[in-house]
């Protein structure tokens, strides 16, 4: 066998290779649960004004919520804007747009997902009621340092009949 004769059955094994194995970042867990198959209508029509219950986390953050309202279009399960800020940690809201109703989201979830790394963020769509959302989680070692940062894969669904966000199981 000659040189390009080995080098063409190389680069043929190494790109079936690539194809054999699950892409960089995907895991089993992105096979098994799909945007698709949580669907939500996207509502087209204008916005109510968000109505704030006094001394809730929403009314507290007044100002950014209704913000980033203002300018977002319907972006998760059908007729609600996800809106997002810092506090000491990444806090999320729920607006529905239908009724102005203000729900808090788990503090597991962080802002949209950095699409160049796919790492440490939320994913979500307008036509969907799936949620998913990698943590990264660190690990220290006995001097308190950082000693490496793992991405934990969470995966919520909106129950639209309850109003809440429940999180699937990861297998």
């Amino acid at each position: 066998m000659n040189i390009q004769t080995l080098t063409q059955t190389f680069i043929g094994l190494s790109i079936a290779l690539v194809f054999a194995l699950p892409l960089s970042g995907q895991t089993k867990e992105a096979a098994v649960y799909s945007f698709d198959n949580y669907p939500a209508p996207i509502y087209r029509g204008p916005k109510v004004n968000i109505k704030y219950v006094k001394h809730s986390i929403a009314d507290w953050f007044r100002p950014v919520i209704t913000k980033q309202y203002k300018v977002k279009e319907v972006n998760f399960a059908g007729h609600y804007i996800v809106t997002f800020w810092q506090s000491g940690g990444q806090m999320r809201a729920l607006v529905d747009v239908l009724t102005g109703k203000v729900y808090t989201l788990p503090v597991a979830l962080y802002t949209d997902i950095d699409t160049a790394t796919k790492r440490c963020g939320s994913l979500y769509y307008p036509n969907s009621r799936l949620l998913q959302s990698i943590s990264c989680e660190p690990s220290y070692n006995s001097n308190g340092y950082i000693e490496k940062v793992t991405d934990v894969l969470h995966w919520y669904l909106w129950n639209e009949k309850t109003k809440t966000l429940k999180e699937l199981p990861v297998f």
